[in-house]
């Protein structure tokens, strides 16, 4: 059984044929027409987060293997200039209706660009390439704090030294007017000499869209502005997973820090340390 789709043939191999042979008169014509139709129909839409398939080279970067921390987008890839290895976020070519996306990506990777903190991933690079566009950011060798919890729980001083680390790159962030808006545990990267830095600030726009059931701030979900308390609300559910009966006083700050409403919450990160008991970023 064969249809013509594009060109090419559709055919049905001998089991399916038998399989169609013996249903009842009327669900087979019923099966064939579904074929039929399917194999007439244009090809579906992808949805508009999923990237194109990548090439293996994109300006002077060799990409060499996804990293998979956040939908597909990111790779691990060599700068043949400078010889380094670096953890490369594509965009994928605009599609209709999508023309500034690529304007509004790199503003926001811009203005991050030029932040440096300990904590803080360094971007090293933006740029298009044909139709692709790029940020080359520094590799972190090691595992997300997701990673980790999923490994088994972590030491409650250990949960607590994460937690101000990421909170000390995030004051700085806040302190700039730059907002990480998509903040969860794949984008706290524990290096294995003990460092936290946090990856993808300013670089929300390179995601995809913020799917129902992500831990991310209610605004966010909706589609809102995101400010510093949607940071806020993605430390609040790295606590709230990682401390195992906390006392009162570290209950109350998480408690804050997920109150549904943005103005009900730590205004920013450096709040957030004040009350862990540490006034430095």
């Amino acid at each position: 059984m064969e249809f013509v789709k594009g060109g090419f043939d559709f055919s049905l191999s001998p089991r399916h044929i038998g399989a169609v042979a013996e249903l009842p008169d009327m669900s087979r014509r019923s099966f064939e027409e579904v074929l039929r139709e399917t194999a007439m129909a244009p090809p579906r839409e992808p949805p508009p987060w999923r990237a194109a398939r990548a090439p293996a080279r994109v300006a002077h970067f060799r990409l060499e293997g996804r990293l998979g921390r956040d939908g597909g987008s990111l790779y691990r890839a060599c700068d043949a200039t400078l010889g380094r290895v670096v953890a490369l976020r594509l965009l994928a070519p605009p599609r209709r209706g999508e023309v500034d996306r690529a304007d509004r990506a790199f503003m926001g990777a811009r203005v991050a660009a030029a932040l440096t903190h300990p904590n803080l991933v360094t971007i090293h690079e933006i740029g298009t390439a044909g139709e692709w566009s790029y940020a080359a950011t520094e590799l972190v060798e090691g595992s997300s704090l997701r990673s980790r919890g999923r490994a088994g729980p972590l030491a409650q001083p250990e949960v607590h030294r994460v937690v101000r680390e990421a909170a000390r790159g995030l004051a700085r962030a806040h302190h700039a007017g730059v907002t990480h808006g998509r903040l969860s545990a794949a984008d706290v990267l524990c290096h294995p000499c003990g460092h936290v830095k946090i990856a993808g600030l300013g670089l929300a726009a390179w995601r995809r869209e913020p799917r129902s059931g992500e831990d991310l701030a209610p605004e966010v979900l909706r589609g809102d502005e995101a400010g510093p308390p949607a940071d806020v609300f993605a430390l609040g559910i790295m606590l709230r997973d990682m401390v195992v009966g906390p006392p009162a006083a570290a209950r109350a700050i998480i408690e804050r820090c997920l109150a549904p409403e943005p103005g009900r919450r730590f205004p920013d990160a450096h709040a957030v340390l004040v009350a862990l008991g540490e006034d430095s970023v």
